[in-house]
């Protein structure tokens, strides 16, 4: 379930769907959305975060990094 969460993301920020600085709905939006747990979720967003497409800010906020400048190589796999 995570998997599958972390790709729909993960295709959305680099297929340009969603911007730089955008912020992404709150965790339990994303749920409801998706149709899964929250925890899937967030372990989806903490994937999206190592691979600095997005910054989860304290307080919950996530938003959208530019992935051309800061994302890792390990975004050519």
């Amino acid at each position: 379930m995570t998997d599958a969460v972390f790709e729909q993301l993960r295709e959305l920020i680099l297929g340009g769907e969603v911007e730089a600085g955008e912020k992404l709905p709150a965790e339990r939006d994303l749920a409801l959305r998706l149709g899964v747990n929250r925890n899937a979720v967030r372990e989806a967003l903490q994937r999206l975060a190592q691979m600095r497409l997005v910054s989860i800010q304290p307080g919950g906020s996530t938003r959208i990094l530019d992935f051309r400048a800061h994302g890792g190589l390990d975004l050519l796999t």
